[in-house]
């Protein structure tokens, strides 16, 4: 996939409200109630578009014992491949446990928290393949740490000092969208029906 910043101005707008605090993990082959299992949730119900997931998230996540609530939706890739969408608000599951998903399968998750910190990942079959920060991706970690480089270069992240910072969340969901054929957009994110969950992450 060839997405770059542009199509995901969105973002930087934040139209939806998401992007100042959110997680999004796309989870290859799995349907929503696998998701939610293998993340051992505490069923919550069924919640039709993003605007409905605020309440909960903010009324039932409690971050101190690391209980966070997300909704899951299916969602298509570019060739009819089906991917499940995890979306948190103020949340980091996918993040801190997105290789629970991955085996058999593969998922990519990004997050930006409210102190502007972002994580981006790639896990495959149970491993941890890339972890970094957006706004430092020189500095790579897991079993194999450049597999993503040349799709990070072409959307532009900022590998040297003089590189434009600008965009960079639109550049993380470029990037996602390249690695999953996935494009998240504010009608998708409005218009899904959610199967709900509380997650606590051990």
């Amino acid at each position: 996939m060839s997405a770059t910043a542009e199509d995901y101005l969105w973002v930087e707008d934040d139209e939806t409200g998401l992007i100042e605090a959110y997680c999004l993990t796309l989870a290859e082959g799995l349907s929503p109630d696998e998701v939610l299992a293998r993340w051992n949730a505490v069923p919550y119900g069924r919640l039709r578009g993003l605007s409905a997931l605020f309440e909960p998230a903010f009324g039932i996540s409690d971050h101190e014992t690391s209980e966070l609530f997300t909704g899951v939706t299916s969602v298509k890739d570019v060739e009819g491949g089906g991917w499940a969408l995890s979306v948190e608000v103020n949340g980091y599951i996918g993040v801190s446990i997105g290789e629970v998903l991955s085996t058999g399968t593969r998922v990519v998750a990004h997050s930006c928290n409210v102190n502007g910190f972002d994580q981006f990942e790639l896990a495959e079959d149970g491993v941890l393949k890339v972890y970094f920060e957006p706004l430092i991706p020189d500095q790579r970690h897991g079993s194999a740490p450049d597999v993503l480089l040349d799709e990070m270069r072409a959307v532009g992240l900022p590998f040297d000092a003089s590189d434009d910072l600008s965009l960079h969340r639109a550049r993380v969901f470029a990037l996602a969208e390249r690695l999953t054929g996935v494009r998240v957009t504010p009608v998708l994110l409005e218009e899904a029906d959610y199967l709900c969950g509380l997650v606590r992450i051990p």
